[in-house]
């Protein structure tokens, strides 16, 4: 039986869309932002026993660009698209919004909601 917490959700969205994408990925916004990378965090969800948790996380794409932005946002869904059968502890990875969320710093940034099933 899973230990509650034994899954880092975010520590495998980390690595995984690092590598799907090419660019880095955080779970915090450095202070001196790179000119394209991705921040990822958990804005909610619940753990309906202690097997299972459904994370929801949200997925920002920074660029220098909006258009830029855009084609790395698309990457990302694509990849979240993809990752219930590349990873044994995601069953489903149901995506619900996209939208640009552009910041007062001046970078670009697309928004990506997801709805995930884990086992925890």
């Amino acid at each position: 039986m899973a230990v509650i917490g034994e899954f880092d959700v975010l520590s495998l969205l980390v690595t995984y869309l690092s590598e799907e994408t090419g660019v880095p990925v955080r779970t915090e916004v450095p202070e001196e932002r790179p000119d394209v990378f991705v921040s990822v965090f958990r804005d909610g969800g619940v753990r309906s026993d202690i097997r299972f948790d459904r994370p929801r996380v949200t997925i920002w794409a920074w660029a220098k660009s909006e258009t830029e932005a855009y084609s790395l946002v698309n990457a990302i869904r694509n990849a979240m698209a993809e990752l219930p059968a590349k990873c044994v502890e995601v069953s489903s990875a149901a995506e619900q919004s996209t939208r640009v969320n552009n910041h007062s710093s001046g970078h670009r940034r697309y928004e990506s909601t997801w709805s995930l099933m884990t086992t925890a």
